[in-house]
């Protein structure tokens, strides 16, 4: 069984630069409540995922890393994290597209981008 977490903002009032400039919204499918996330929270869920699914310890799992080269995930464990993070983030990965998510960093901005 998996859990879905969503991330929310304290937001710090309609002039804060850093509540909203650094962050983009994501929006919650099943409830379609939008929150605003940053990268680094994007990073997280994701760190999060590869350990539920391949186990790889979360501090090993930073922008630069590959998931084939340096984390070890094969091909079928990539689809589990792409289902995972189209669940926790509501962006959905095609096929092709999964393919061309190379490193974490990939996937960060791929999340950031279609959510």
């Amino acid at each position: 069984m998996y859990t879905r977490r969503a991330v929310h903002i304290q937001d710090r009032g309609p002039f804060s630069v850093e509540a909203h400039a650094a962050s983009r919204p994501v929006t919650h499918r099943a409830s379609g409540r939008k929150w605003h996330v940053t990268n680094e929270e994007i990073l997280g869920g994701i760190a999060e995922i590869v350990n539920e699914v391949a186990g790889v310890e979360t501090s090993e799992i930073t922008m630069d890393k590959s998931f084939v080269d340096d984390l070890d995930i094969d091909s079928l464990s990539m689809v589990e994290i792409a289902v995972q993070v189209e669940d926790r983030f509501g962006s959905k990965v095609p096929d092709d597209e999964l393919a061309n998510l190379k490193t974490v960093g990939d996937a960060v901005d791929y999340v950031a981008k279609h959510a």
